[in-house]
């Protein structure tokens, strides 16, 4: 049997195979797969936060790691930013510099 190439058919193919899924969760019905070491408390821990939430083990991982990859995503951002800023030139122009004086002088503190 030779694979079908149409898009389409593809589509009703994961559908029969996985139901009809929202599109939120079609990619996590097909994702990879992955064996991991977790400690027993933190393991009975999250059994119980999924069984509690009406959810598998596998989605709760997923949205775990989904969710700390969002907050580290931040540390990215700034590692850029600092290597952006680290070609720049930082130096106050002189007379930048020298109206900032004027009007910290006239400032009332």
């Amino acid at each position: 049997m030779v694979p079908c190439r149409c898009r389409k058919a593809r589509l009703s193919l994961r559908r029969r195979r996985y139901g009809n899924l929202g599109e939120k969760w079609r990619n996590y019905a097909v994702g990879m797969k992955a064996t991991i070491s977790i400690p027993d408390p933190i393991f009975r821990k999250a059994d119980a936060i999924a069984r509690s939430l009406r959810k598998s083990r596998s989605q709760l991982y997923a949205e775990a790691m989904s969710e700390y990859l969002l907050r580290h995503e931040s540390d990215a951002i700034t590692q850029a930013m600092n290597a952006v800023c680290d070609t720049l030139d930082t130096t106050p122009a002189p007379d930048l510099s020298a109206a900032a004086a004027r009007v910290l002088k006239r400032t009332e503190w």
